[in-house]
């Protein structure tokens, strides 16, 4: 038998070193690990893209404007409380005319008036008298028992004056009521700017009118004659 030399040998280790390296381009592809649980997690966590605003356009957005203030007029007439008493800013205006202390406010369509006198007995406020008390408009009231009393005036001639609804007009009172405390009365009451009523006279903000204002010092009646009275032009 022939020995193999040294040369021989080391041929067949090359020849079977080839063949194994052939055969493993036919084997199966390694496959490469499954991702980890901690890559898996952080996948899910990852926001998806949103459908609305993002953070960065709803912070460069333009804000939404805030509702304007309400005008001085409706401000005022809001703050008003038709409860016989006057609080501090309450009205826009005050007017002190033969110790009757006026306040006032108007809007578009209406007048809201307080007024206050030293005294028990009745309180009035006129507007646009033509001759002594002929054709005002007047606004009478007091306070008995607890409970207002007023009521909407024409004046007819010389120093009277008789209810609108007994000469065919209307009581135009769209709200009233009164307080008496420390022999002081005070009446505060709501009538529109321009009632439509023939024995009535339009109101107009911003014009002068002749304002009479007159009390009893002591009787609670819409008839006795006044304990003073006195008039005034006025820019309503």
């Amino acid at each position: 038998m022939v020995k193999p030399n040294r040369w021989t040998q080391l041929a067949t280790i090359i020849s079977m070193a080839l063949l194994l390296a052939l055969s493993g381009c036919d084997a199966e592809p390694t496959q490469s690990p499954a991702p980890s649980d901690t890559a898996s997690t952080d996948a899910e966590q990852a926001p998806s893209p949103s459908m609305g605003t993002s953070d960065t356009d709803a912070e460069s957005a333009s804000p939404v404007p805030d509702p304007a203030p309400p005008a001085e007029s409706e401000a005022v007439a809001s703050a008003t409380a038709i409860d016989g008493i006057v609080s501090e800013g309450e009205y826009a205006h005050t007017r002190t005319i033969a110790d009757v202390v006026l306040h006032w406010s108007t809007d578009n369509d209406t007048l809201t008036m307080a007024m206050a006198a030293p005294c028990t007995g009745y309180v009035t406020v006129g507007f646009d008298p033509e001759n002594r008390k002929e054709g005002g408009n007047y606004i009478i009231g007091y306070v008995v028992d607890g409970v207002a009393v007023v009521r909407d005036h024409v004046g007819t001639r010389g120093n009277l004056h008789e209810a609108d609804v007994d000469l065919g007009g209307e009581d135009n009172l769209v709200a009233y009521a009164g307080f008496e405390a420390d022999g002081w009365t005070t009446l505060e009451f709501v009538i529109p700017l321009d009632s439509g009523d023939d024995l009535d006279k339009p109101l107009v903000p911003g014009n002068k009118h002749i304002v009479l204002v007159a009390y009893q010092r002591n009787r609670d009646d819409l008839i006795s004659v006044h304990t003073r009275h006195g008039v005034a032009q006025v820019e309503l």
